[in-house]
């Protein structure tokens, strides 16, 4: 038999992010299960579920303001969602709301939850230019996206990853205002995803025309004495992604 109590917590709240989704933290659903051993000894299994609203009350002012050529969709501002595949001890802390005194993500914070939810969405085959529009727009709507600076000079790391479950390329600056995370695939699917997400980036976030100068470096080092988890040799994935780096340098020296 399983329980469910609420909890309702009190302001400042807490900023949260998991899986891809940013909330506001403002209560928690504890699911309390009763489970009996071998020997039928008694025990507790407890599930604490965040519950959360997704966007500022400060935000959703502009309906006082009879601003109501606003658009927005359905979801944008509702409050009391329950996060129920998520607990908890998942959640990222990103920061404590505060009205009076608001405050933004930097660019390095918003690079590091595009990595995170990038990679948290690798099963769905949804765009990634897409993913990380939403993700963006879901911080604007709490309050706390970044503003972004023009950085049209840009050169970005290609390395296969070993850590990923998944067969994975990251794709990062120096400075890590970049930081992706795409699946090993095709040289045309590679290719295409990371053309997607830079010219989002570059349209709708540094707002710019074209880059003066973004090249691509491969980073990795001797594949053939590194492995997967599974035995899987590096090697078998070098070649796409060379190939890829080569196109995509072709592809965005045009640009200039």
């Amino acid at each position: 038999m399983i329980q469910t109590h609420y909890v309702r917590l009190e302001p400042p709240y807490e900023v949260i992010f998991c899986n891809g989704e940013v909330g506001i933290q403002i209560g928690s659903l504890i699911a309390v299960e009763e489970k009996r051993g071998e020997n039928d000894e008694y025990g507790l299994v407890t599930h604490t579920h965040p519950i959360v609203s997704y966007g500022s009350k400060k935000t959703l002012s502009f309906w006082n303001r009879r601003e109501t050529n606003v658009w927005t969709s359905p979801g944008d501002f509702v409050q009391g969602a329950v996060w129920d595949k998520a607990e908890v001890n998942d959640v990222l802390v990103l920061g404590v709301m505060n009205e009076e005194n608001p405050w933004q993500l930097s660019e390095k914070g918003f690079a590091e939850l595009v990595f995170r939810t990038l990679e948290a969405k690798f099963q769905q085959a949804a765009n990634p230019a897409t993913l990380i529009h939403y993700l963006n727009r879901n911080l604007r709507l709490i309050g706390i996206a970044p503003s972004f600076s023009k950085h049209d000079k840009m050169e970005l790391k290609v390395d296969i990853e070993d850590y990923s479950e998944v067969p994975s390329v990251t794709v990062c600056s120096d400075d890590d205002i970049i930081q992706l995370i795409i699946p090993i695939s095709s040289e045309e699917n590679m290719v295409n995803q990371v053309c997607q997400i830079m010219r989002y980036y570059m349209k709708s976030l540094f707002k710019m025309e074209s880059f003066t100068d973004l090249t691509f470096r491969l980073e990795f080092g001797n594949l053939n004495e590194m492995t997967y988890d599974d035995g899987t040799p590096f090697e078998n994935y070098d070649i796409p992604v060379a190939n890829m780096v080569k196109h995509l340098n072709l592809l965005f020296s045009g640009n200039k």
